[in-house]
């Protein structure tokens, strides 16, 4: 932590991503899909930066075709692979306390992960209640793979 003490540090990953000015459009996808309190408390958060984003709200934006439930449903889909409450820490995976979603993490024999689904980890910012993990890639999702306990 560089010195700093643990109640200096951000509060949360959301704290984070709201105050970055290279994490604009993650903090609106997360606003207007709810998902304030998954990304507030989640442990570990992989957070692409607006340039890793922009073409996906982009196409997004311009799909006349899908409906806005259907567009809130895909971003949904997106950000749920972007962040991970209470880990547990397997070899090279990070599970939920469910044995839900995971993320393939090569943590390169440090505590710190990085990369993430093969993409690199470009910084970590630790906070209060977890780390967020900057992205330049989005984690496209696939279909869900589930950790066995």
């Amino acid at each position: 932590m560089g010195g700093m003490k643990r109640s200096e540090l951000p509060y949360s990953p959301l704290d984070v991503i709201r105050s970055s000015p290279a994490h604009t459009i993650l903090a609106s996808l997360i606003d207007a899909t709810g998902l304030q309190n998954e990304f507030m408390n989640a442990s570990e958060v992989f957070a692409p930066t607006d340039d890793a984003l922009r073409p996906i709200a982009d196409a997004l934006a311009q799909d006349l075709e899908l409906k806005e439930d259907e567009k809130a449903e895909i971003v949904r889909l997106l950000l749920h692979r972007h962040r991970i409450r209470n880990p547990i820490k397997f070899s090279g995976l990070y599970c939920t306390e469910d044995g839900g979603a995971q993320a393939f993490v090569d943590t390169e024999g440090s505590d710190v992960p990085k990369r993430v689904h093969g993409i690199k980890v470009d910084a970590t910012v630790p906070t209060q209640l977890g780390r967020v993990h900057v992205l330049s890639q989005p984690i496209i999702p696939e279909e869900p793979t589930f950790c066995s306990m």
